[in-house]
């Protein structure tokens, strides 16, 4: 039951860290874990530990995702060229020059042949 929610909870999960933001979302999800793991500890039925178990799910969700989100506002926020590779690799099909000042990269893309 838990690795259900769990996969279902993804895409509105998503949603809701782009219209609330990750704190909001995160906060309101960990509350939702503390009520889940208290009431799964308190309860002695298979079904009530099943429901508690869909709950859990759902909350412990952004366990996983809010990482990546931090992560890609933060690049977004300190990088001047994201879309510059971190390695250069050989067989790529555009260039990306990059300056300090930019505020977006003059990416250009070969022609085909």
């Amino acid at each position: 039951m838990y690795f259900f929610s769990f996969g279902l909870f993804q895409v509105p999960l998503g949603l809701l860290l782009d219209r609330f933001g990750p704190r909001r979302v995160n906060g309101a999800l960990l509350v939702l874990a503390a009520a889940g793991g208290i009431a799964e500890h308190a309860s002695r039925a298979a079904w009530r530990r099943a429901v508690t178990m869909l709950v859990l799910g759902v909350a412990l969700t952004a366990v996983k995702s809010l990482p990546f989100v931090e992560v890609s506002r933060f690049m977004a926020r300190t990088s001047s060229c994201v879309s510059r590779p971190a390695v250069p690799l050989p067989t790529a099909t555009a260039s990306c020059r990059c300056s300090p000042t930019a505020s977006t990269p003059a990416c250009s893309t070969p022609p085909r042949v």
